[in-house]
Order: structure tokens, then C-alpha cells, then sequence
């Protein structure tokens, strides 16, 4: 597994998250 393919698997759980910290 490359670094690439462990992003593209954790990027779509995140944008949630994050969006919850930036709004905060």
C-alpha cells in the first residue's frame, strides 16, 4: 500500500470532521 492509496481511503472520513473543527 503507498502513502497515495492511505489517503485516498482516509480523505472521504474527514471532511465531516474537520468541517466540525473549523466551525467550532
Amino acid at each position: 500500500m503507498r502513502p497515495v492509496d492511505l489517503m485516498g481511503a482516509v480523505v472521504p472520513v474527514f471532511p465531516a470532521f474537520e468541517s466540525h473543527l473549523v466551525r467550532d
